[in-house]
């Protein structure tokens, strides 16, 4: 082992029985490194030992101290030499584990930055080498760009959990690294890059304490060597299981400008498969038993496809937001592309040959919002993204039946229309189905369904009615009852209930339950997100059955004694309606009506959620039935109360609609009023003028003929 001398700057040997105390560094490389060569080279050395560089520095900080030697990977190793090259890769978790001190240099950390925001941003973070140089030593301290001292490991133990995804008890070591699962640590590795493609599997050697010769240049063959080795190691697998490692890069390019090569996962070769055939999505699920679901697939029109999603990708947008194992917070993305949305689902399959296919671990919780754009009414994602999301998680067609409410061709009346699906899947996994290094054991149990809200969405029409508007919700939920992996699927229409989800899950004790917690803590924390959809689904509909209630009353605003006496006279002759009228309240009330099959519609849902999990509790292979008994019993009360609530509205509704149904009737009665009482005038002015007629007729018949005869016999003058 070299090492070098603090007090000299010389390089020594020695053998592995007479180590002295060392300090080690951990950075990330740079253009500008100094390699054994550089450092022993009798012409540059002298120049190099008078230069400000991290050598120098290491060794000053190693004095201070009070140690004699340091190692350094960029000059303590012989990289020409293949032999000692692959012997020092191997040792090197055991030396950092030995080091006295570990220093770490974060060279893009600015001296003023804060460390709370600056340090997660740093490269050394994202490095596979540096997974192992956190994990190894006892002690560590980090250093930034102006070598300040930024604290220590056990300092910064919670902020590096957060980065990271370590557990606290693996950084200070109370809890040894073999006793964390193999998933466990492929997920610490899942966002680390390294410049080599071999170097992606060389440099888990030591997390996993596994030994294996180096072939640069054999490329993914490395990755399999690997897994090989895991196995061998810890027996997780028979020899017989069919396992691929499959590793490949296209997203991020190092310094040096080769492709960065994301760190390997265990796939099935069924799930590869069916990846790869996600544009034959349903027929391409694993799951048999969604071959029912094909024949409606085929009947259903390739065009209905094309009214439920956008293919215009400037209109793109999917909202992710992921929970991964042990890690502080969730992580948000919106995706707007087949490359983003290949990133964030680890699955590149679509972007290149199956054998290449990129999977990382599953998050331990993750929410994939859809949106609906009301104006194009289809779904704000490609046909192509829509059947990857779909496959990724191998979702059963019944939910695809569920999205088709949010097209204005569908065949369904979507206020009407409520749909609940679940099944449980506790037998023996079929084949695909259990891949554990990405968090899926097969075992697991799933719901879809729809529920509707009301909201006062469209401000600013002259009718207040029309501000308002009933939508739908589609959900579906999965939760692996083995690993506690969850997804959800919300789909609902542009703005809504993603903040409500967000705002009333997303608290830090639900979090910390979530990515540290068991498979039971996992199903509490389902539980709660089931509560906040069902209070979302009844939250706003007092306030839209208000409006319509003011709007009837205002609009068939009738005058007390014709309220009481119901008589034909007119008594406000300001209170007159005409047809428009009278079709407005009538369209009120096919509000009100519609707004009641909504809400029963909710009900018979929440009715059927609770049946479901009624039958989940009770069966038989459901792993934690004790452990969840009485939060689930908890959670009944819960929706028993919102059902009733539910109940409550809808005879609210009930109300409304025969004061809409009242009022319209009261409206036609004083119509045909108004109309009797004009005729009535009518008749008596026209009996009037009759009258009058007879009375000129008959003076006109006395007086005339006597004015004749008079006339007549008249004696002429004569001339």
């Amino acid at each position: 082992m070299r090492l070098i001398n603090v007090q000299t700057l010389q390089i020594e040997d020695f053998s592995l029985k007479s180590v002295p105390p060392y300090a080690i560094l951990s950075h990330t490389w740079g253009n500008d490194e100094i390699t054994l060569q550089t450092w022993c080279s009798p012409w540059q050395w002298p120049l190099l030992r008078m230069r400000d560089n991290k050598i120098t520095r290491t060794c000053r900080l190693a004095k201070d101290h009070h140690l004699g030697y340091v190692w350094i990977d960029t000059c303590c190793i012989d990289k020409t030499n293949s032999v000692e090259l692959s012997e020092a890769i191997n040792s090197m978790f055991r030396w950092y584990q030995e080091a006295s001190i570990c220093f770490v240099y974060l060279s893009d950390l600015p001296d003023t930055a804060d460390l709370h925001t600056g340090f997660a941003r740093c490269r050394w973070h994202k490095r596979g080498w540096t997974l192992q140089e956190l994990i190894a030593p006892r002690r560590v301290e980090f250093y930034d760009q102006a070598w300040r001292p930024r604290g220590s490991k056990n300092e910064h133990q919670g902020l590096l959990s957060k980065c990271t995804g370590i557990p606290g008890p693996v950084l200070s070591g109370e809890r040894r690294l073999d006793a964390c699962s193999v998933r466990d640590r492929l997920s610490w590795a899942s966002h680390r890059e390294t410049t080599k493609l071999e170097d992606a599997a060389y440099c888990l050697l030591g997390v996993f304490d596994v030994h294996m010769p180096l072939i640069y240049g054999e490329g993914q063959n490395a990755s399999y060597r690997l897994q090989e080795a895991i196995k061998s190691r810890y027996k997780q697998r028979s020899e017989s299981a069919q396992t691929h490692i499959i590793q490949h890069s296209h997203s991020t390019t190092s310094r040096l400008g080769a492709k960065s090569p994301t760190l390997a996962m265990c796939v099935p070769p069924e799930l590869i498969i069916s990846c790869f055939k996600a544009d034959l999505y349903p027929a391409n699920l694993m799951d048999p038993k969604n071959a029912r679901q094909l024949a409606q697939r085929r009947e259903m029109p390739e065009s209905a496809i094309g009214y439920l999603c956008n293919d215009d990708l400037s209109s793109v947008h999917v909202r992710f937001a992921d929970l991964h194992a042990n890690r502080g917070n969730y992580s948000y993305r919106n995706v707007c592309d087949e490359v983003g949305l290949a990133e964030q689902l680890g699955d590149e399959s679509a972007l290149i040959p199956p054998r290449d296919i990129i999977t990382r671990a599953d998050p331990r919780s993750r929410f994939i919002f859809l949106v609906a754009s009301p104006r194009a009414n289809a779904l704000r994602i490609t046909k192509r993204m829509l059947f990857r999301v779909l496959t990724h998680h191998q979702v059963p067609a019944q939910h695809l039946n569920l999205l088709f409410l949010f097209t204005q061709h569908n065949t369904l009346n979507g206020v009407r229309h409520d749909s609940f699906w679940g099944q449980l899947a506790f037998g023996k996994p079929l084949p695909g189905l259990e891949a554990p290094d990405l968090g899926r054991s097969g075992r697991h149990y799933e719901i879809s369904f729809n529920l509707k809200g009301a909201d006062l969405a469209n401000v600013g029409f002259c009718d207040p009615a029309h501000n308002w508007s009933i939508y739908n919700a589609a959900i579906y939920h999965k939760l692996d009852t083995v690993h506690g992996t969850t997804v959800w699927i919300i789909t609902t229409p542009e703005g809504n209930l993603s903040h409500s989800v967000t705002k009333a899950t997303f608290d830090s004790d639900d979090i910390e339950r979530r990515s540290s917690g068991t498979p039971a803590e996992c199903y509490i924390s389902s539980l709660k997100v089931h509560t906040t959809l069902a209070r979302w689904a009844g939250e706003s509909w007092c306030a839209y059955f208000q409006c319509l209630g003011e709007l009837v009353q205002n609009k068939a605003l009738l005058s007390r004694d014709f309220l009481k006496t119901r008589s034909a006279v007119l008594t406000d002759s300001k209170a007159t309606y005409t047809k428009a009228d009278l079709k407005t309240v009538q369209s009120y009330g096919e509000r009100v009506s519609e707004a009641v099959a909504a809400l029963e519609t909710n009900l018979r849902i929440l009715q059927a959620l609770r049946t479901f999990y009624e039958k989940l509790i009770v069966h038989k292979e459901f792993p934690f039935a004790h452990e969840v008994l009485q939060a689930t019993l908890d959670f009944y009360s819960e929706l028993q109360d919102i059902i009733r609530d539910f109940e409550g509205l809808i005879s609210w509704g009930a109300l409304l609609t025969s004061l809409a149904r009242e009022r319209k009737g009261l409206m036609l009665e004083l119509m045909h009023a108004q109309t009797s009482d004009r005729s009535l005038e009518l008749t008596k002015k026209s009996a009037e003028e009759v009258v009058t007629l007879r009375i000129l007729t008959m003076v006109t018949l006395v007086y005339l003929p006597a004015t004749f005869v008079s006339v007549s016999i008249m004696p002429v003058k004569s001339a």
